[in-house]
């Protein structure tokens, strides 16, 4: 039976206007955030579609970030089709769009006027699609008499064919306080006081009051473990120490190797153990609970060891994972299932999945310290952020595709470059595995580019670029290790 299932929209709508503006709102998602971790603490798998704050990771929930209506509705076409027991709506989602220009908007005009036109509701819609499921809306007001917003907020329930609705004031909001009302029907609003964390704990434990029996026990029972010493997952160097101390003076493998189990921990609301760390010697097996997957656990403790000398040992079924984090298989016949980190060895892909070809370029202008980078907008990459690039077709060489690509996604035109440095990094889709080729080029300003149905682009400082939470693992391995600090990107222009 599956477990509990909510899914709750958190954040603002942004509308572009043109490729670097947008129409947004001030919603910072915060409560969302609360509320899935408040359902997630109760047991219920969670799926949060947010534009706004990250919840505290936890391995119940499943964050689908999104920037305009149109994604939003996407994504949540999406999250529906599970047929979800709970559906929370705390999004604001703009009531108006604007079809956006090409390129950017010049700034000399006194004057600009946009014509906006009314987004389709997703309100409505939601129960045709989730007839068995507890649907529930908000309805943000400001500064209005108590009894309009309550009427407003019974409207709402009606009108859309919600459970429910939570209705608050943006006048009597504070620093500390989060005041909302939950309408249900015709029955008296029920007053929720607090901050946000508080009022999504109310909020949780009230709408599962609602749910059936049945559904209930569908809930996963809440696992507080009595945790021992754990050395916790941090940079390479210290966890290396730690492990070096806490190695038993006996502890060996077959081989006469030297061996430590190391269980490794995040903190949540207490310590958890999340996976252990087995190490022979300068080969080590890394293990993540399946519960915590998909936080980026392994990833952090992957990045904390590219410059370490260890190599890690995996399944064949974990290639995949570690190749789209950049690591490498030698294919070393004495050790056919150890990879290693970045640059360390000649780079053989996993011969478990389809291999198919792709080139990007990677564009520099140093006077501003930008690159070119861009969401994908198509693909099983949507939303993801990375260089210009695409398959490389029979016939053409890298550069050639490369080239192609950065005209046909961005519309800008580049002489051929005499030198330049190429990166190659992998990233699995599915059963397929896509070995991409990536150009380096320094240029001389930051050309204008072009919005494709494929690619939106942005001139982006390398840090921010670095920074970005949806960057692809090997586009930002590459600006760290082309263009590294900001020290060392002077002395390359001087």
């Amino acid at each position: 039976m599956s477990i509990l299932h909510a899914v709750i929209t958190a954040g603002g709508t942004s509308e572009p206007v043109d490729d670097v503006r947008v129409i947004g709102n001030l919603s910072s998602g915060r409560l969302g955030a609360c509320l899935a971790e408040s359902f997630a603490a109760e047991g219920v798998r969670v799926t949060l579609l947010t534009s706004g704050v990250r919840p505290t990771p936890h391995p119940l929930i499943q964050i689908v970030p999104y920037r305009s209506s149109a994604d939003l509705r996407h994504h949540l076409d999406g999250a529906l089709a599970s047929h979800p027991d709970v559906v929370c709506m705390a999004a604001a989602v703009s009531d108006y769009t604007v079809e956006p220009a090409s390129g950017k908007l010049s700034s000399d005009a006194e004057t600009l006027t946009l014509q906006l036109t009314r987004a389709p509701k997703i309100l409505p819609t939601l129960r045709p699609r989730c007839p068995d499921a507890l649907l529930v809306g908000f309805k943000l007001m400001s500064s209005v008499p108590h009894t309009q917003l309550i009427d407003v907020a019974r409207r709402q329930t009606e009108t859309a064919q919600l459970d429910a609705t939570v209705a608050n004031d943006l006048s009597h909001f504070t620093d500390n306080a989060h005041p909302a009302h939950l309408v249900w029907g015709d029955a008296p609003p029920v007053a929720m006081e607090g901050n946000k964390s508080e009022v999504a704990k109310r909020l949780s434990d009230l709408l599962l009051q609602r749910i059936d029996p049945d559904r209930q026990r569908r809930r996963r029972p809440v696992i507080r473990p009595d945790v021992p010493q754990c050395i916790p997952l941090g940079p390479w160097h210290r966890l290396r120490e730690r492990m070096d101390a806490a190695r038993p003076p006996s502890a060996s493998d077959a081989e006469g190797q030297d061996t430590a189990v190391v269980p490794l921990w995040i903190r949540h609301e207490d310590l958890r153990p999340v996976g252990c760390l087995q190490w022979h010697g300068k080969v080590a097996d890394l293990w993540i609970d399946p519960d915590y997957r998909g936080l980026g656990l392994a990833s952090s403790f992957l990045a904390s060891m590219a410059d370490s000398s260890l190599a890690l040992r995996c399944t064949p079924e974990s290639h995949a994972f570690f190749a789209r984090r950049g690591w490498v298989d030698p294919r070393d016949p004495l050790t056919p299932e150890v990879v290693r980190a970045p640059g360390k060895l000649s780079q053989n892909p996993p011969s478990t999945l389809a291999i198919s070809h792709a080139a990007s370029i990677a564009l520099w202008n140093p006077q501003t310290d930008r690159v070119l980078v861009g969401e994908r907008l198509a693909g099983a990459a949507r939303g993801a952020w990375a260089f210009p690039g695409g398959h490389i077709e029979a016939g053409e060489t890298p550069m050639d595709a490369a080239l192609a690509e950065l005209w046909e996604e961005v519309g800008v035109r580049i002489p051929r470059p005499e030198t330049t440095r190429w990166f190659t990094t992998y990233v699995a889709d599915g059963a397929r595995l896509f070995c991409i080729q990536t150009a380096t080029i320094a240029v001389p300003s930051t050309l204008e580019t072009r919005r494709s149905p494929e690619f939106a682009p942005h001139w982006m400082t390398v840090a921010d670029a670095v920074a970005h939470p949806d960057l692809l693992p090997g586009p930002r391995w590459i600006l760290q290790d082309w263009l590294g600090t900001s020290d060392a990107r002077r002395e390359t222009t001087e």
